[in-house]
Parts: C-alpha cells; sequence; structure tokens
C-alpha cells in the first residue's frame, strides 16, 4: 500500500501569519507515522527575496533525511514582488526515487512578463518498490467565471503525457462545472467517489462509504456545497465550504483504497489548506511497458523545447 498527499502550503505561512516549516512537516508526519510516500507541494519558494531558503528541501530535511525531492519553477520571483529573485513553483517529495519528466505551463509564459502567476503542471515518475507510479502535479488558477480554468483543463488532458500518468493532484481552486464537464469525459476519477472516503477525526460518523451506484451518477466529481467534510480551504471566504484540493486517479492502474482530510491542531494553523491524502494499491507495470514509456518519457512536449533547457530561462525578456 502507498500514500500521496497533495499540500498547498501557502508560502509557509501559517493562519496565525507566521513563517514556520516545522508546521508544515508536523502536519505531513501526523498524517502517517513517517510522512506520506509522496507529497505534492504548490506555492513553495526557493531562494526569493522573501525567503532565502529551498522551502522543498527544507521540509524534506524536516521529514527523514532519505526524502527525495523535485521542484519545478513556474516564475522567478513570487506573486506580487518587484524582483527576479530565486524562483516560486511546485514540488513533489518522496521516500522513493523521483525522475521529473517534464513541465506544462497551464497559463502565462515563463519567458515574458505577465501581471498574472503563471500555473503549471509537472509530471513525475517515482519507483517505488510497489511499482512506477506517475504523478501530475497542477496548481490551477483562481477564476470564478470558470472560462481560464476550462482552458486550463483542456490543455491539461491534451497534453501526450497524460496518457500514461497514473495520478493528477493538486490545488484547482474552484472546481467550477467547466472543470467538471471536461473532467467527466476523461479517464480522470475523483478518488473520493470510488472507496472509502473520511476525515481523520475519531467520530465515527466522519466516516463514508459511498455506493456504487452514487459513485456511477456522478463518476469524477462530487457536489461541491454539500459535502463540508471534504472542505480543504479554511479561509473566511465564500470557498471556506467548498473543496479546492483534489486527487484524481485513473482506474484501471490505480486501486483506491481510502481518501482522508487532514483535520487536527497542526494542519489548521500551518497553511490555509488542509492537507488531503489517498491511500492506494498501484499495479504493476510489465517490462514492456517501462520499456516503452522510457522511450516516450524521452520525447518533448508541444513547447517544442527539452524541459532542463526551458527552466533555465525563466526569465524576463
Amino acid at each position: 500500500m502507498l500514500s500521496i498527499t497533495t499540500y498547498n502550503i501557502h508560502w509557509g505561512l501559517g493562519e496565525d501569519g507566521e513563517y514556520d516549516l516545522k508546521r508544515i512537516a508536523d502536519t505531513l508526519l501526523s498524517i502517517t507515522q513517517y510522512g506520506p510516500d509522496i507529497i505534492c507541494l504548490q506555492e513553495v519558494h526557493c531562494y526569493t527575496s522573501r525567503y532565502h531558503t529551498n522551502q522543498a528541501y527544507d521540509i524534506s530535511i524536516l521529514l527523514n533525511n532519505n526524502y527525495n525531492f523535485s521542484f519545478i519553477p513556474t516564475m522567478r520571483g513570487y506573486p506580487g514582488s518587484y524582483d527576479k529573485i530565486g524562483h516560486y513553483g511546485n514540488a513533489i517529495i518522496s521516500r522513493y526515487p523521483i525522475r521529473t519528466i517534464d513541465a506544462l505551463w497551464l497559463t502565462g509564459n515563463p519567458l515574458k512578463r505577465s501581471k498574472d502567476e503563471p500555473r503549471i503542471a509537472m509530471l513525475c515518475r517515482v519507483e517505488t518498490t510497489e511499482g512506477v507510479v506517475n504523478v501530475v502535479n497542477v496548481h490551477i488558477g483562481v477564476d470564478i467565471t470558470g472560462k481560464q480554468q476550462r482552458k486550463s483543463i483542456r490543455k491539461l488532458l491534451a497534453w501526450p503525457f497524460m496518457e500514461d500518468a497514473d495520478l493528477l493532484v493538486g490545488d484547482f481552486n474552484y472546481l467550477s462545472p467547466f472543470i467538471q464537464y471536461e473532467l467527466k469525459y476523461s479517464k480522470w476519477v475523483d478518488s473520493w467517489l470510488t472507496k472509502g472516503c473520511s476525515t481523520n477525526r475519531k467520530r465515527s460518523n466522519s466516516y463514508t462509504y459511498l455506493k456504487q451506484n452514487e459513485a456511477k451518477e456522478t463518476r469524477c466529481f462530487s457536489c461541491l456545497s454539500s459535502a463540508p467534510k471534504r472542505c480543504t480551504y479554511l479561509d473566511g471566504t465564500t470557498f471556506s465550504f467548498r473543496r479546492l484540493d483534489y486527487i484524481f486517479i485513473d482506474n484501471e492502474s490505480v486501486e483506491p483504497l481510502q481518501t482522508v482530510v487532514t483535520r487536527n491542531h497542526f494542519s489548521k494553523i500551518s497553511s490555509d489548506h488542509l492537507p488531503v491524502t489517498l491511500y492506494f494499491i498501484i499495479y504493476m507495470r510489465s517490462d514492456s511497458e517501462l520499456d516503452s514509456n522510457r522511450a516516450y518519457y524521452n520525447l518533448s512536449d508541444d513547447q517544442n523545447m527539452p524541459l532542463q533547457e526551458r527552466l533555465s530561462t525563466i526569465q524576463e525578456e
């Protein structure tokens, strides 16, 4: 059995306004004894002018010295900054070896100045003892109308690398009907609508199993307003009673066991989001499938530039 957690760490700023990465690590360690096997983070700083540190590395050290990490920048500097010092983006941390395959900019152009925060999807291949897990970590932009989100999702679903991805996780912000429609006719299924789903509270009524026919009716997304136990956003805005963080699975390669939203004294103050964790079993791939994947992953995406070359040129024109 493996576990994966998606967590928007909000720059490391807690609800009390204090910066403390140890609280982020404590939250992750409260999920399982040694932390989840795979951790997908959003809103991560790397040597910016505000936080002169590599947050993904620091969190991996606070968890365990054996943890590996991969960081993909979306921009130089950070949102709202006037300088271009350091980077800001998404990260994946795992106790298993990680290979960063590619990244896709959903909105914005990292090579040009933009008033909007660029949004990115990163694909990593995690080689666990139970099999290879291909994880896509995304951070979708905030758009109440849903138009920009629909464009981002369409671009993401058209990404060739999504064909072999097993898990699609991250901060989707407001999951508008446009996104629901696009996902409904794709291979991706909301992990909450498969098997056990719960919060980690001790009360028995916080644990719910969804019936098979209910999962078929809604298939890939759940009712946002009628599921307060699935709320992952803590801010006192209209988003407070909605889910912003999701884990979608490919049923052909992943067997979900349980989905959990962690609510405890660590998670309630460490960030404005709550972590979501999925316990799952990955189906083993044959050697021929792995060999074909290795050849496939050597290709660059539609941006016609290899990943490392693209990342090295993220700067102002």
